[in-house]
């Protein structure tokens, strides 16, 4: 979805390394991994970008949380990179002490914030019936636009306005 909203909007993004399947920035910053052999071989000098997301149960004990952020520059630091970072903010239940969290590292490691959490809150609080997330706490499609739409205005420095929306994605 980022990719289609980037290209639309006139961006050549390259998506070059999702890393899925894992519990916390740990499973893929930890090089003897599989997760973490997968984005070690993925990450290079010519990565601009990278944008983060940890689990619930990292992200509220705020020293696991810097914890895994020191491992995962670390790997980003052995292959030679040094893109621009960015974090994303999560979403419901103990919403504020995640918030403060991410906030934390977000200034203490100087990743930029994409405030996903803030944006869902703010939708779904002003219209109760939008629904963003499964019964399972994952994003619906809805949920998916949102976020790759709040990496885009990061990143990019833009706003989100009605051309970026595009309802054949």
């Amino acid at each position: 979805l980022f990719y289609e909203i980037s290209s639309g909007a006139g961006y050549n993004f390259v998506v070059s390394v999702a890393v899925g399947d894992v519990d916390s920035l740990a499973d893929f910053s930890d090089i003897f991994t599989t997760a973490g052999q997968k984005f070690y071989s993925k990450i290079d000098a010519d990565t601009d970008f990278m944008v983060v997301q940890e689990s619930y149960t990292d992200a509220y004990d705020y020293d696991v949380f810097s914890e895994n952020i020191l491992m995962l520059n670390d790997t980003v630091g052995f292959a030679s990179a040094s893109p621009k970072c960015f974090i994303t903010q999560l979403w419901g239940k103990d919403f504020d002490v995640i918030n403060d969290n991410t906030n934390k590292i977000s200034e203490t490691y100087d990743y930029k914030l994409s405030p996903v959490g803030s944006v869902f809150n703010k939708i779904t609080e002003d219209n109760p019936n939008f629904k963003l997330l499964n019964d399972d706490g994952t994003p619906t499609l809805e949920g998916s636009y949102t976020m790759a739409l709040c990496y885009f205005c990061v990143i990019t420095g833009t706003r989100a306005t009605e051309d970026l929306y595009n309802p054949a994605i």
